[in-house]
Parts: structure tokens; C-alpha cells; sequence
């Protein structure tokens, strides 16, 4: 039997998988969590703490859909993250994390 044990995620490195699944286009929660390979509730909670800190924006509310989109300052995280390569040890890791606590 195999084991379904996984590892927990940092807040840090759910914020940098949000934040690389975010487009220029306005995206539903549902279709953020999808593409981050994160829960819509966790999805939900760092959306909001990342629309405190300015760096994604709500720009619908509905009872049952809300579209969030990248802030100018969000873009250029986003950007940075993206000049990065993708995380293939313990050290771009690190590297990721440091350009995230030095932005966010």
C-alpha cells in the first residue's frame, strides 16, 4: 500500500504558487486554486491577505463568484518570479522564499 502522506506547504510557497498562476486577466478563485494545485479555501485566505498587501486586486464581487487580478506592483512580483527558474532543489527554493519576504 502506498503511502498518501504528503508534506505541508509554507504560507510562502502557496503565495508563490498563487501568485505564478495569476494571468493580466481576472480570474475566478475556483480557476486560481486549479491552476496553484491548492484548495479553494486556502486559495480564498492567502487572496485576501495578498489583496491587504496590495499586490492582487478584486475587481468583481458577486455572491458566488469573485475575479482577482494582478496590481501593477503584483506584475513586477510576478515578473521576478517568473525570471526564476523553476524550483528544482532546496536552494532555488530558498531563493524564491527570500525574493518573497523581501516583496511581500
Amino acid at each position: 500500500m502506498k503511502s498518501t502522506w504528503m508534506v505541508r506547504r509554507t504560507h510562502k510557497e502557496i503565495r508563490i504558487r498563487i501568485l505564478s498562476s495569476l494571468s493580466d486577466e481576472p480570474l475566478p478563485i475556483r480557476v486560481i486554486a486549479q491552476k496553484s494545485k491548492v484548495d479553494w479555501y486556502s486559495t480564498e485566505r492567502h487572496l485576501n491577505y495578498l489583496k491587504g498587501r496590495e499586490v492582487v486586486t478584486e475587481v468583481f464581487r458577486h455572491k458566488l463568484l469573485r475575479l482577482f487580478t494582478l496590481t501593477p506592483f503584483g506584475q513586477q512580483i510576478a515578473m521576478e518570479l517568473k525570471k526564476r527558474p523553476s524550483i528544482k532543489n532546496q536552494s532555488d527554493k530558498q531563493q524564491l522564499v527570500k525574493i518573497i519576504n523581501r516583496i511581500i
